[in-house]
């Protein structure tokens, strides 16, 4: 707790006569939220006490009823709603307002936890529109839109559904500087997701504002960061007031080109220039976000095409190399003697077969006459009164048909 913020009170046993606190919720410099349980029906509730001892003048506190009434009007299921308003004696006299109890995370938190999906941001974002239309069609503008003013709630048995909370608390809390000054000076909340003519100290301020707001959330969800960063108010404040002149591809993830368009006319300096709803606003977002889908998957598509195109060309240099190798080498053949024409007319001798080992014969008179082989038919030129050669078998079958020892015999 910083220096400038106030004390929790001590809290009496009963606010307003009939809630009992029974846990702090959350706290902040304006105030804290309790749980309470209401006295006569058992309800759980959710009690936000006005701590600021500076805003209890009998204006504020008027005024602060005023707002509580203005934002029970807002009929919508996507706004909190407010079951009661009123001041409590127990604390001095300090406002109070009771609202329905609420389970779940708010969108900042969430932010901090994960990133939500570009489906979930559109879908959230469009409960988001969907409420604040009504409320500025009621004549309603929200002036604090930001993460921490929207909760996802759990429900038993139902999708969690989106609820705007603090529908004109910077109004109703402000002094003499309308919608962004307190009686003391001071911006409430953070000005980072004020529109630029908000945070220049604009008096009348348009729902332009809140569309504004919405645009920068929806990045704020869907980049992972806030758009206007630092800590330093004046600098910040500075930023703002310039107006989001970058680009989103310049500073994150490029969301592509679609999503650069919708933001800066959902951001744009002048508010004319911006969005003329919020629905209208969000269905931009949810076709600009299915072109960037749509571009990555075919950039992933081309990638993968690429890839595999490398390896297709990297698989047939290989199977090529492998083939010119098979067939430079060649399988083994036994050598072929010149053909005919190259021998200038001699026939073409039959491929040489490999000289096996010699086998040791019997002598020529002890092989059987029967044994001797057919005469062969003599070579081309070859006469009757040149001796024939015939070839002997050996006495052993395993010898081959063909050895080297010839025997000579005569005509």
């Amino acid at each position: 707790m910083s220096a400038d913020e106030p004390a929790a009170p001590t809290l009496p046993t009963v606010i307003g006569g009939k809630y009992r606190p029974t846990r702090l919720i959350a706290r902040g410099g304006m105030g804290a939220v309790y749980e309470v349980v209401h006295a006569n029906t058992g309800e759980h509730l959710a009690l936000k006490l006005m701590l600021a001892r500076s805003l209890l003048a009998p204006e504020l506190v008027e005024r602060f009823k005023r707002e509580a009434r203005i934002q029970s009007s807002v009929k919508s299921e996507h706004v909190v709603r407010v079951v009661d308003a009123d001041v409590a004696p127990e604390l001095e006299g300090a406002p109070f307002l009771v609202m329905e109890l609420l389970a779940g995370k708010d969108f900042e938190r969430i932010c901090q936890e994960r990133r939500p999906t570009p489906d979930e941001a559109v879908d959230w974002l469009a409960q988001v529109g969907r409420a604040l239309d009504r409320a500025h069609k009621d004549g309603i503008v929200h002036r604090d839109l930001k993460p921490e003013n929207l909760f996802l709630a759990e429900r038993d048995g139902q999708p969690p559904i989106v609820k705007v909370l603090d529908f004109g608390v910077a109004k109703m809390t402000s002094g003499t500087t309308e919608g962004n000054s307190t009686a003391t000076g001071q911006i409430l909340g953070t000005p980072r997701y004020m529109a630029p003519e908000q945070a220049a100290g604009a008096k009348q301020i348009t729902p332009a504002a809140d569309r504004c707001a919405l645009g920068l959330i929806a990045f704020r969800l869907l980049c992972g960061r806030h758009y206007f960063e630092g800590d330093n108010w004046v600098t910040l404040l500075r930023d703002v007031t310039r107006g989001a002149n970058k680009a989103p591809s310049e500073m994150v993830q490029d969301l592509g080109p679609a999503f650069d368009i919708w933001f800066a006319k959902a951001c744009a300096f002048e508010p004319w220039n911006r969005f003329q709803s919020c629905a209208e606003q969000v269905e931009a977002l949810g076709k600009a976000l299915a072109d960037a889908s749509v571009l990555a998957r075919w950039k992933r598509a081309a990638w993968r095409a690429r890839r595999t195109a490398g390896w297709t060309a990297v698989a047939i240099a290989c199977a090529a190399g492998a083939t010119f190798a098979v067939l430079g080498r060649g399988p083994d053949r036994p050598a072929v003697s010149a053909t005919a024409a190259d021998r200038k007319g001699e026939p073409a001798a039959t491929p040489a077969r490999p000289i096996p080992t010699p086998i040791p014969t019997a002598p020529a008179a002890e092989v059987p006459a029967a044994a001797t082989a057919a005469p062969e038919r003599p070579p081309a030129g070859a006469t009757a009164d040149r001796p024939r050669k015939r070839r002997v078998a050996s006495a052993t079958r395993q010898q081959p048909a063909r050895t080297p020892d010839t025997i000579w015999e005569e005509p």
